[in-house]
């Protein structure tokens, strides 16, 4: 029942919608304990405590997850204002076929 790109989700996971670990595996990976069950790059987002949260270093599988060593809280808003940072200013150059 996808409509246009939109994702259909009901909470609670009971009215036959999409599962909140399904919508969460599609944004990010998820950690359940404060081992990481993965590597992460600086900069990963993943999803720990029910919150969105970004690598600040690089994280080995294993590691302990810590927040402000080697992890941040971050929002959706504040990662879409970081993108917006980094594409203020950039041009895009039509090619000779009209292409970008």
């Amino acid at each position: 029942m996808a409509m246009d790109g939109i994702i259909p989700y009901v909470l609670g996971g009971t009215g036959g919608g999409t599962s909140t670990a399904a919508i969460e595996s599609m944004i990010a990976g998820t950690e359940n304990s404060p081992t990481a069950s993965q590597a992460y790059s600086q900069g990963d987002l993943f999803i720990f405590s029910d919150a969105l949260v970004k690598a600040t270093t690089a994280i080995s599988q294993g590691d302990t997850l810590t927040e402000g060593t080697n992890y941040e809280v971050v929002t959706v808003a504040s990662e879409l204002g970081t993108l917006k940072d980094s594409l203020t200013g950039l041009r895009l150059y039509r090619g000779s076929d009209g292409g970008l």
